[in-house]
């Protein structure tokens, strides 16, 4: 593809010359994976042929699968709670109440009569009458009714279940606030007249989280004013209920139903617990739920909080992923090994986790690699030039050893084994070793900026992260800190002082500490040096430049959208081309002029609002990678290198239908990166049955195109998929009267 170069205005800042290189357009494309990340829901149901139809939410858009979650497919954006109605038809719930009738192919507004603010939760009696939860009371909607109608619970309504002889019960928040005593509302009339009924008398809570489970068992929890109220079991349906022992101090925040009469349960403090005899019981299940469905062959599908979609056989002791085309794994950090090597990791995070992922073939496939050591994800990753990995978990000051993390572990195997290579300079037993960040200078030294207990520590290695000595700790926090190309290190301040954020050097290893400046800044985020002795620190508003050095100091737009937001990180290729990680909109920031003005480089970028991580990395032939948050990972299609013009090879086969919607004759590109041993290409109608075998055999590398007439399809909506032993793909196909 031949890339148009466009000659750009050329700023003189601060009477310096500084000459601008020619640039190349750059687009980006979002790489497929690593799949999972949070799952907000999940909700699935049978079609006519047996096969489970699921569809499941992250954060920014819903997914259907149709083969029993093997295979997921983006269908809109918005995240939802979803809800599985006895007709086989799916609801989305939240500000907007969407209703889908063909399996999460497609959603319509269903929300007459409702208020605006929409709904939270969904319940469904046996007689198929569906009752929504809302800040304006219940509502019910009758089967084969569009207008949802009032109920006589008019109060807000945080939890509903239904029992399967009909009966409601419901949480409310009767004033708008903590109510005296802790109780329920039950109906035995569908919801016409409400009976109020006390859990526990004494307890200042309202009832959070409620279900109904078979044979007459009910549980419920919530959250207090002053103290948590814990869990209740009612063998009644709700008309009396008893404490469970054991959990008089534990905030249950959700409940599950599974397929087998088992509940499974989300909470505040002793994370996701599961029961098989009705609540009386519970164990800890292997992972964090969020939501639980039917799953095939009487599995369960499980929503997580950081692995996106997995699939249980046991009732969650033992999972495995199902999240091919589900979501994206929350990533921080981006970093490049040797023969397209890839490592990528999750922020830190309290105690929510932190997978480490791994790809050996530039991002086509990618690995979970399951790291006990970071609970809390991860403060930095890095790469030496020598092949070794170094992984900073994040730290928690938690009461339970297994949550604290912290700490420095070192693998030379691609993150198969690794050793803790923390320095043994610590003082009280128990303290919380924390590295923030690691930097390298290109002789090989590595740098490390740390704490222990409030102290600010600075260590230098140069054993390739084997041993590390400490140096003298900067007289300030440090915000940003980088090696310019001469070894010189340079500090900012990650918070203010009374005149500003102060900015320091050291010429000799960090044995002294020179001040260089206060910028009238708060904290800084990052600092460049470049090989001329520019100097850019990106700071909480205004950034600032330096052309000589750190003598002369003025402010310079960034190219940011919002003011309080900042760069996270700048690299440099080996053009000269500057660029700047940012953890907002735009996401990219460039300068052809060695700093001196910056544009954004945004095409082909979510423009969606702030991600909060972004992090940036540079391969061999100049092409651009970025951890985008919850976005997951792009990379740039072209280099960035002045005066190239190659693209990045494509690393993820295509299927390509056209033309879509088609009468008659449809043509498929079926476009593979490798050879498949066997590859069936098929035909899918909405019900999940397979209308049509396209193409059962070998194929190689390569593009191959096949033919069919469509004319014997009834008019609708088809899924062809692809499956190989090495990709699974899927695309969607209209026929036309």
């Amino acid at each position: 593809m031949k890339l148009v170069h466009v000659s750009l205005f050329v700023l003189v800042l601060m009477a310096t010359h500084v000459t601008r290189a020619q640039p190349t357009a750059l687009t980006w494309e979002s790489l497929p994976g690593p799949y999972g990340g949070l799952a907000v829901s999940v909700a699935s149901t049978r079609t006519p042929s047996g096969q489970t139809a699921a569809v499941a939410s992250d954060r920014y858009y819903l997914y259907r699968s149709i083969d029993g979650a093997s295979q997921w497919e983006r269908i809109r954006e918005g995240s939802a709670t979803l809800f599985a109605a006895p007709d086989g038809a799916f609801w989305a719930l939240g500000n907007d109440v969407l209703r889908s009738i063909d399996y999460g192919l497609t959603w319509t507004p269903f929300a007459a009569g409702l208020p605006e603010s929409g709904a939270a939760e969904m319940a469904a009696s046996p007689d198929s009458t569906l009752y929504a939860a809302t800040h304006e009371g219940l509502y019910r909607l009758d089967q084969g009714e569009t207008l949802w109608r009032s109920t006589g619970l008019k109060e807000p309504v945080l939890a509903i279940a239904s029992s399967s002889d009909g009966v409601l019960l419901a949480g409310t928040d009767l004033w708008g606030h903590t109510a005296d005593p802790f109780s329920v509302q039950r109906s035995i009339d569908g919801g016409q007249t409400w009976t109020p009924v006390v859990i526990q008398a004494e307890a200042d809570a309202l009832v959070e989280a409620i279900a109904a489970l078979p044979n007459g068992i009910a549980l419920a929890s919530g959250y207090g004013m002053y103290e948590e109220p814990g869990l209740f079991r009612s063998t009644d349906v709700g008309a009396t209920w008893e404490p469970v022992p054991g959990f008089n101090e534990v905030t249950f925040e959700a409940f599950h139903l599974g397929p087998k009469g088992e509940v499974y349960a989300d909470t505040r403090s002793l994370g996701s617990l599961h029961s098989d005899d009705g609540g009386h019981r519970w164990e800890q299940t292997s992972i964090d739920i969020t939501d639980v469905a039917d799953g095939p062959d009487g599995s369960i599908l499980i929503a997580t909080s950081r692995r996106g979609i997995v699939r249980s056989a046991d009732r969650g002791k033992t999972v495995e992923d199902a999240t091919e085309g589900f979501g994206r794994v929350e990533l921080a950090h981006v970093v490049l090994g040797r023969q397209q090597s890839l490592y990528v990791a999750s922020p830190r995070r309290f105690v929510a986790g932190g997978d480490f992922h791994r790809s050996m073939d530039a991002g086509e496939t990618w690995e979970r690699v399951p790291l006990g050591f970071i609970p809390n994800g991860a403060n930095d990753l890095h790469y030496t030039t020598g092949g070794a990995l170094l992984l900073a978990p994040g730290a928690c000051a938690c009461v339970e050893e297994k949550y604290k993390g912290g700490r420095l572990y070192r693998s030379v195997d691609d993150g198969d084994t690794w050793i803790d290579v923390a320095p043994d300079t610590l003082g009280d037993d128990g303290e919380i070793f924390r590295v923030y960040s690691l930097h390298e200078h290109t002789d090989g030294t590595l740098w490390m900026l740390a704490d222990t207990e409030g102290k600010k520590l600075i260590y230098r290695s140069t054993t390739e992260g084997v041993t590390w000595e400490q140096r003298t700790p900067a007289p300030i926090t440090v915000g940003a800190f980088t090696i310019a190309p001469d070894g010189t290190l340079w500090i900012a301040a990650d918070q203010s002082l009374q005149d500003g954020v102060g900015v320091y050097r050291s010429t000799n290893q960090a044995e002294t500490w020179a001040h260089v400046t206060t910028l009238a800044a708060n904290r800084a985020g990052a600092i460049l040096v470049t090989p001329s002795d520019h100097i850019i620190v990106s700071a909480l508003y205004p950034d600032f430049y330096s052309p000589d050095g750190g003598e002369t100091w003025a402010e310079i737009d960034l190219a940011l959208k919002e003011v309080w937001h900042e760069v996270d990180t700048f690299v440099r290729n080996e053009s000269g081309v500057l660029f700047g990680g940012v953890d907002d909109v735009p996401s990219i920031i460039r300068s052809l002029d060695d700093g001196a003005t910056w544009e954004p480089v945004v095409s082909g970028l979510p423009s969606a609002g702030s991600h909060y991580y972004t992090d940036l990395a540079l391969d061999d032939t100049g092409h651009l990678w970025a951890a985008l948050g919850a976005y997951g990972l792009y990379r740039t299609r072209e280099s960035t290198l002045v005066g190239t013009e190659r693209e990045m090879p494509r690393v993820h086969s295509q299927l390509i239908v056209y033309p879509n919607p088609v009468r008659e004759v449809v043509t498929i590109k079926l476009d593979l990166i490798q050879t498949e041993s066997h590859v069936e290409l098929a035909v899918y109608d909405m019900q999940g049955r397979r209308v049509r075998v396209l193409v059962s055999g070998p194929l190689y590398a390569g593009d191959h195109l096949h033919t069919f007439s469509a004319a014997g399809l009834p008019a609708g909506v088809y899924v062809l998929r692809a499956k190989g032993e090495h990709t699974t793909m899927v695309a969607r196909l209209v026929v036309t009267p």
